[in-house]
């Protein structure tokens, strides 16, 4: 008993509302397309309504049909992860312009050279990258963002703080982005608490020293660094009267 024929699903795309379908439907009705799926956006275009229902609709062992290769994929490397999700998947690919046909060895071996192209194109784009950037650093260019003026980020800081003005607004003024604004006021709060809590270890460490010096028979002139807590330990070791007044 010969096995059944393959399900055909067509897929057509234009990319704006402006254009016509019927010369892509009326191709793929030729082969046989039981029911072809379309889009009408740009290629660019990731989202694909059209595409993901002819991909929820079709079954292992099941064929898709297209006019071109330009009308299902945006790129050769997105080709390629259609091809293998195809193939994943047992569903064949047949693009009519390029007689492709992923059923055939033939086609199958165009596939493989397609991707040896797409192989070549990523090291040559990363070879051209890394040749500007050694040229760059060649002329003294630093690669990446350039630092924003402090200045700009301190009168954006001022302006933030003292006026009715939002964050948006401000950045709008001054030409920076809300990131760079709120990661300076943050880097700024940080200061201004590692400064607290340095001043606050150095009021403590010279009130123990004015307790040193009033709760010792003998005056006691503390050095001007020393580590506070060790030295009354010492003294309460030595069962030396001090005040306990710490409460700063």
């Amino acid at each position: 008993m010969a096995e059944p024929a393959a399900y055909k699903g067509g897929y057509a795309r234009v990319s704006t509302p402006d254009q016509k379908l019927d010369a892509q439907l009326d191709a793929l009705a030729q082969p046989g397309c039981l029911k072809t799926f379309t889009d009408q956006v740009s290629g660019t275009t990731t989202l694909r309504p059209g595409c993901e229902q002819l991909m929820a609709y079709v079954r292992p062992g099941d064929m898709v049909v297209i006019t071109e290769l330009s009308r299902m994929s945006r790129s050769l490397a997105h080709l390629l992860e259609v091809v293998r999700t195809f193939e994943a998947q047992g569903i064949e690919l047949v693009s009519l312009r390029e007689h492709l046909d992923t059923t055939t060895a033939t086609g199958r071996s165009f596939l493989a050279m397609l991707g040896v192209m797409a192989q070549m194109e990523r090291e040559l784009k990363a070879e051209r990258t890394a040749a500007g950037r050694a040229a760059a650093k060649a002329r003294g260019r630093i690669s990446g963002r350039p630092r924003t003026d402090p200045k700009t980020l301190e009168h954006a800081r001022i302006l933030y703080l003292h006026s009715d003005k939002t964050a948006a607004d401000v950045c709008r003024t001054v030409g920076i982005g809300r990131r760079t604004l709120f990661s300076y006021l943050a880097q700024i709060r940080r200061r201004a608490d590692t400064a607290s809590s340095h001043g606050h270890s150095q009021y403590r460490n010279v009130t123990i020293a004015r307790i040193l010096h009033v709760s010792s028979s003998s005056p006691v002139t503390p050095p001007s660094t020393f580590d506070g807590e060790a030295v009354l330990h010492t003294l309460r070791c030595q069962g030396t009267p001090l005040i306990e007044d710490l409460s700063i």
